[in-house]
């Protein structure tokens, strides 16, 4: 039988009471880790790991989490617009693109394959949002050269 000091029994009886008043998590919480911790770096690795997947529902639902928690996050509102463009919300996601170009951001979004579909569809909100870009690097330009 092992035999504890009275300050080892003392630092056992605690972690026992503790783990007593922790709430265990939720079936559904044990298979989703995201949810057990809804942290930026969690729900990030989590809507990373469904993006990679292929399943764009998911990681779009993953990314408006993190939007809650940051709600002024650039890379976040670039993400929900490809999440919102993988799963055909061509309106939302434009929407979402036009938001970060009046901010003055260009990220890319031209290029990015996770567009395609919008851009291929001849949408006439992409070709003002590709002129918007335009401009905005002719300004990004001018800049320079001062």
């Amino acid at each position: 039988m092992l035999k504890l000091s009275v300050a080892a029994a003392g630092f056992v009886a605690l972690l026992c009471s503790a783990a007593l008043v922790q709430e265990p998590a939720k079936p559904a919480d044990r298979a989703n880790p995201a949810r057990q911790a809804d942290t930026v770096p969690a729900l990030n690795d989590a809507a990373t790991k469904a993006y990679r997947a292929k399943d764009y529902a998911t990681f779009l639902d993953y990314e408006k989490r993190v939007l809650a928690l940051e709600p002024g996050n650039p890379r976040t509102f670039y993400n929900i617009a490809c999440g919102e463009a993988l799963t055909g919300h061509a309106d939302a996601a434009m929407q979402l693109l036009n938001r970060l170009v009046a901010k003055k951001l260009d990220v890319g979004t031209d290029t990015d394959s996770d567009f395609a579909a919008i851009r291929d569809s001849n949408n006439p909100a992409w070709t003002s949002f590709v002129a918007k870009l335009a401009t905005l690097g002719a300004e990004a330009a001018a800049r320079r050269h001062f």
